[in-house]
């Protein structure tokens, strides 16, 4: 077992951890009622022995195909959880789950419940002091606060066993965008760097993939990790980006960062070469073009692209720490360079 302390978050890694070391986080965190937000796609039945086998006084389940947390579905949420009266948050599912479990506790920090994520996934958004809710016109905008930071992270491989090889793919790919923006911020930060650049390291020994084995989902899980790790550096423009176009096409995140990275990758190269040094790029660059490839991103993108995201790219670029500084005809060059 690998347990550790991580920004004074507590991170349990090992093969069916949930399971095992959830009874004994109900008497180290004193849990007595539980509000859980799970994914529809999770095992029910699995979750709900793991759940009973813990014995707590009460659990309230919340269950559900969860997109990204709008204002409405927030507000749904926290009224469901005041109704249940619990002490403690467990949020177990992809970055949607994770978002939503942290926008409940960041609208309760007054009488601040414990939070417990346990993701399934690889979007790495479990470490983090931000979370995303999706504006009425469909771009994402942030909401940073160190108290939405979990106590107890829980990094089980056998959660995904079940994920279907695109999803997994696609979010593995998300993971190494996160690791790829934080390597080469331009807020230093020594210790997320080198975080990023393992996890970058640890996803181009898995990708491309043909077959998805047990030990490709505990090394991409960690990838995820040390991604949520790297974003303490910030996300950079391929961010800014794929958030302006958002859910804004039936393209998910991870594939639209996929997608934009090498051509803000070529933007960036162009002020200065220097940037990657520290990357192997030429690999990396290969992994997503493959992708870009085999999903068909590029005409899928092409027949959903509309001006606005362009505008809206702009806006953003402001507030993401990209290691030069684009102008808005750059954002217009990477956007023709992708529908001409």
């Amino acid at each position: 077992m690998a347990r550790f302390k991580e920004q004074n978050v507590d991170i349990i890694i090992e093969k069916d951890a949930f399971n095992v070391f959830l009874k004994d986080l109900r008497d180290e965190l004193q849990m007595s009622k539980v509000f859980v937000i799970a994914t529809s796609s999770i095992d029910q039945d699995k979750l709900n022995h793991v759940i009973d086998n813990a014995r707590f006084d009460d659990a309230v389940m919340y269950i559900d195909s969860f997109v990204d947390p709008t204002e409405e579905s927030v507000n749904k949420a926290i009224e469901a959880f005041k109704q249940s009266e619990a002490d403690t948050i467990i949020g177990i599912g992809g970055g949607s789950v994770i978002d939503l479990a942290k926008a409940v506790v960041y609208f309760n920090l007054t009488n601040r419940p414990n939070l417990i994520l346990v993701p399934t996934t690889y979007a790495g958004t479990e470490l983090t002091k931000g979370f995303m809710i999706v504006r009425p016109d469909h771009t994402k905008k942030s909401v940073y606060d160190v108290g939405v930071q979990p106590d107890v992270i829980v990094i089980d491989p056998t959660l995904a066993l079940t994920l279907p090889k695109k999803i997994s793919i696609v979010v593995a790919l998300d993971a190494l965008s996160h690791c790829l923006e934080g390597a080469t911020s331009s807020l230093r930060n020594p210790i997320a760097e080198g975080s990023a650049l393992y996890g970058i390291q640890l996803a181009l020994k898995h990708l491309p993939i043909q077959e998805i084995n047990y030990k490709w989902r505990e090394d991409m899980a960690i990838v995820g990790l040390l991604g949520s790790k790297a974003m303490d550096c910030g996300l950079g423009h391929i961010h800014t980006i794929t958030y302006a176009i958002a859910n804004n096409t039936d393209l998910s995140h991870g594939e639209l960062n996929c997608l934009f990275a090498p051509f803000v990758i070529a933007k960036t190269i162009e002020y200065n070469p220097d940037t990657y040094q520290h990357v192997d790029l030429e690999s990396v660059i290969y992994v997503f073009k493959h992708y870009i490839m085999e999903y068909n991103l590029m005409e899928r993108y092409k027949e959903q692209h509309e001006d606005r995201f362009i505008a809206q790219a702009v806006q953003d670029s402001a507030y993401i720490s990209h290691p030069v500084t684009f102008t808005p005809q750059d954002f217009q060059e990477i956007f023709d360079d992708i529908i001409s």
